[in-house]
């Protein structure tokens, strides 16, 4: 935009807090911060019956550049209520200026949390959702333990750390990125990956009912560091499905390379995450290339896979010259496989081959 002199800023959303026995009507009430640069205002309504009223009605989004404010609203009949922060894509991006900061989340328990239309939101602690919906925006949850029986995304990118999914929960994205990294055995319930969604998770194990990617999805795993030998296996008691543009991928996500962030060593990672021999291709299944006189690296047994690939090395001269990291780890079980799109795990091929 390259504005260029004085800045008229907008201000933000106010206040609307009401307490009724009955809600009824087909108004709005608004809270919303003005287009330039003002932050969404706060809503809260109490109620102890709700007659017809669209509580979808309820408007605290923020103007351009600004956060999202909050609209809370609990009825007689719920213990803690729900809080939706939905931006209903009215922050216009604007790469002159900085992204907004995210509004805070604070800790507490929902009947339903709600994060939508563009909105940037941070925990700021322990956050438990019975219904858990993000349906565009970007949501950190990193650090906080935050229970749910649904989660359900749209347009969303989000990070779970320590994440606390209860058994059975299921997880439906559409067009939305999802970290999961809660260590651990995950039990979910069906998962279903559509319109371009990844979900990357950290779990040591997996269990659930249905599998199914669509529409270019992808099912991936966190990354292998030095000390963290990340794998993806996944025990579903039901059907997997895997359309033709989508795929389970596990590329890059094995031992690290010779120089890799978190390997400061020219020597790529093996086994055990132990370093492997200078100047010699990652071998697993088959050994690695040698350049010199190095003994390379194989291991395993060709009846049941079950380690990552190991990393090349990178050059003993300089350590901007990375080496590939190996391919990663899928075990599956599943009651009936339908495979039309991939499932990936090969090496990188980062590195340049040369004499010095």
């Amino acid at each position: 935009y390259g504005f260029t002199g004085s800045w008229r800023l907008a201000g933000s959303g106010g206040g609307i807090k009401v307490e009724v026995a009955e809600l009824a009507g087909t108004g709005r009430m608004e809270a919303k911060g003005n287009y330039y640069g003002g932050g969404g205002g706060r809503i809260a309504v109490l109620y102890g019956l709700n007659t017809g009223f669209a509580l979808s009605n309820l408007d605290a989004s923020n103007g351009f550049g600004a956060g999202v404010g909050t609209v809370f609203t609990r009825s007689a009949a719920q213990l803690n209520g729900e809080l939706v922060l939905d931006n209903r894509n009215a922050g216009y991006a604007n790469p002159t200026t900085p992204a907004p900061l995210p509004t805070p989340l604070p800790a507490g328990s929902y009947d339903r949390l709600r994060i939508a239309g563009g909105a940037v939101v941070a925990a700021t602690g322990p956050v438990t959702a019975t219904v858990l919906e993000l349906q565009g925006g970007v949501v950190d949850f990193d650090a906080f333990s935050s229970p749910q029986t649904s989660l359900v995304a749209a347009g969303t990118v989000a990070n779970f750390l320590d994440w606390g999914f209860p058994a059975g929960t299921s997880v439906s994205l559409t067009g939305s990125s999802l970290a999961a990294k809660t260590p651990g055995l995950l039990q979910l319930g069906a998962v279903t990956l559509a319109g371009g969604s990844t979900l990357t998770v950290g779990a040591t194990g997996v269990t659930l009912p249905s599998l199914a990617l669509t529409g270019s999805s992808v099912l991936t795993v966190v990354p292998t560091t030095a000390s963290y030998e990340s794998k993806l296996d996944l025990d579903v008691t039901g059907d997997v499905t895997i359309d033709n543009n989508s795929r389970i991928d596990v590329t890059q996500k094995g031992y690290l390379g010779g120089w890799k962030p978190g390997n400061p060593d020219a020597r790529g990672r093996t086994l055990g995450n132990a370093f492997g021999p200078l100047n010699a291709g990652g071998g697993y299944g088959g050994y690695g290339w040698a350049l010199t006189a190095v003994t390379p690296i194989a291991y395993g047994d060709f009846k049941n896979p079950n380690e990552l690939g190991s990393g090349g090395a990178g050059s003993s001269g300089s350590s901007a010259a990375f080496g590939g990291n190996g391919g990663g780890l899928v075990r599956l079980k599943a009651n009936k496989l339908t495979l039309n799109g991939a499932i990936l795990a090969n090496g990188e091929g980062d590195g340049i081959y040369g004499f010095t």
